[in-house]
């Protein structure tokens, strides 16, 4: 399967059941006590999404959600900025007012969190972005952006400066070497995949 050619397709939130409260006591009995005591929160959610739905459901979780490096961009915030951002011990989850793409290995991040932050990057969705909305940055918006074309009108040398100014201790994740594989894993279909998440993950915002 050739590698995806942007962050072409949406992840579609979908509710997600936990297992019955009674099942859940014998399995997991502090996710039990937890629920218990914050059911009257649960019971307040307003949002269309949870109507007619079990009491504790979630959405817009699944496996990209634990993986140890995500690239992240809050929908309502009106500065426009991906951030990085690094696990250590557990997977550190974002609510659904950030959409994000996650990833396996720290290198695919880099690459990935330079080029969304590149100013060709910037300037697109600038373009196509109403800022004065309560949710400037929508998923419709960043399903625009195509990683493949931008890397390919990007020099390292220039992108590198930029992660050095931004936060030069990643510059040991981003070498020449690096760049120039990951530019053409997602420029060149069918070229064999070293690291499946870039072909599994770029697709989730």
């Amino acid at each position: 399967m050739p590698p995806p050619r942007g962050l072409a397709e949406a992840c579609k939130p979908a509710a997600t059941n936990m297992p019955p409260l009674q099942g859940l006591l014998g399995l997991y009995p502090r996710s039990y006590a937890y629920l218990r005591k914050h059911q009257p929160a649960f019971e307040k959610r307003k949002s269309a999404v949870y109507r007619n739905k079990p009491r504790f459901s979630i959405f817009g979780v699944g496996e990209y959600s634990f993986k140890p490096y995500k690239v992240a961009i809050s929908g309502l915030y009106k500065q426009l900025n991906f951030t990085l951002v690094l696990s250590e011990a557990k997977p550190i989850m974002l609510d659904d007012t950030c959409y994000f793409v996650g990833f396996d290995d720290i290198c695919d991040a880099v690459a990935t969190w330079a080029i969304l932050n590149s100013d060709i990057s910037r300037r697109l969705i600038r373009s196509v972005t109403f800022i004065e909305d309560k949710r400037p940055y929508t998923k419709q918006t960043l399903m625009r952006v195509g990683l493949a074309e931008i890397a390919q009108d990007i020099f390292y040398d220039d992108i590198s400066a930029q992660i050095r100014r931004t936060e030069d201790k990643l510059t040991e994740h981003f070498t020449r070497q690096v760049w120039d594989d990951f530019k053409d894993r997602i420029t060149q279909p069918g070229l064999p995949i070293r690291y499946p998440s870039l072909t599994q993950q770029l697709s989730l915002f």
